[in-house]
């Protein structure tokens, strides 16, 4: 398993709260779907698929509710 620095994946992203949400949610994906059962472990592959592009991801913004 390759590690990264924290610059590393900084720079794939702009926005640190969404990098956190989609590392967080592909980690409770590989929990489910390969039984992992410590959760940083989860989070390391998650990341390095996100380094790896063996996934993307697309920020939809929300509707705006203006009047």
């Amino acid at each position: 398993m390759k590690h990264y620095s924290n610059d590393q994946v900084l720079a794939r992203a702009k926005n640190k709260y969404i990098l956190s949400k989609v590392i967080a949610k592909r980690a409770r994906e590989l929990k489910q779907e390969e039984d992992i059962a410590i959760g940083y472990n989860a989070i390391n592959r998650a990341v390095e698929e996100l380094m790896e592009d063996n996934f993307t991801y697309e920020v939809v913004p929300k509707k705006s509710f203006e009047k």
